[in-house]
């Protein structure tokens, strides 16, 4: 909740070179940035937030296997809500780099979390993420089998291969763009996920979610979650 929110409303506090750095910082401006999460608790106390919320803020940057900051905490002694932050944070900053030429689309920034950074986030959370998120997760733009590019809406828990997709087509006006359930499409799947970057600039302001999309997902139960092999690889 408010947590979540304000996780990072420590930042305000930090210099300008340090809250945007687009270059590795120096040793100095590391300490001065892990600094953010003491100026968030300070912010948040000053808010009136719960413990709860405030446990968010103060833990963000722990992980499980206790190599996270600023307490070295592992996941025994972190909140729930901390344990999900964290993993929502490095996903989002995986895909939202402060260096653009860096992010990663959402598949690939599942696929390496997956494969490279297990042991940093509750597997339980982690397996929940990614069977909600799906192989290609919402938001995701890619090239179908037939070779038009499409952005994905939603999910498909059960068919993680098959979600529901935005089609690009330049002779539709975008607000009656073609909407395809593939998994009801047996002959049309997906062939690749692509970056913004690879797009014709045409097709990447069709499909240009920020003004007009509202992604969905279907109810994830977290206790019959089965470890998704697919983004093993």
């Amino acid at each position: 909740g408010l947590g979540a929110l304000m996780h990072d409303v420590g930042k305000l506090e930090l210099p300008e070179r340090v809250r945007h750095a687009d270059v590795p910082m120096s040793a100095s401006e590391q300490a001065l940035y892990r600094d953010h999460v003491a100026h968030g608790v300070l912010h948040g106390r000053r808010m009136g937030l719960s413990d709860v919320a405030l446990s968010v803020i103060a833990q963000h940057h722990e992980l499980a296997d206790g190599s996270g900051f600023p307490q070295r905490l592992n996941q025994d002694r972190m909140s729930a809500g901390a344990r999900i932050v964290a993993l929502i944070n490095r996903y989002d900053n995986l895909c939202n780099p402060l260096q653009p030429a860096a992010a990663l689309t959402p598949h690939e920034a599942l696929s390496m979390i997956f494969a490279q950074c297990r042991s940093q986030f509750d597997v339980t959370m982690l397996n929940a993420f990614i069977r909600m998120m799906g192989v290609y997760p919402p938001g995701s733009l890619v090239q179908l089998t037939d070779d038009r590019y499409a952005t994905v809406v939603s999910c498909n828990s059960s068919r993680p291969l098959k979600p529901r997709v935005l089609v690009a087509d330049l002779q539709v006006p975008v607000a009656e763009s073609l909407l395809l359930n593939l998994d009801t499409m047996p002959d049309l799947g997906i062939r690749r996920s692509v970056k913004a970057t690879q797009l014709p600039a045409a097709v990447r302001d069709y499909l240009s979610p920020r003004a007009r999309m509202v992604y969905f997902f279907e109810p994830v139960v977290v206790a019959a979650v089965a470890e998704p092999q697919v983004l093993a690889a």
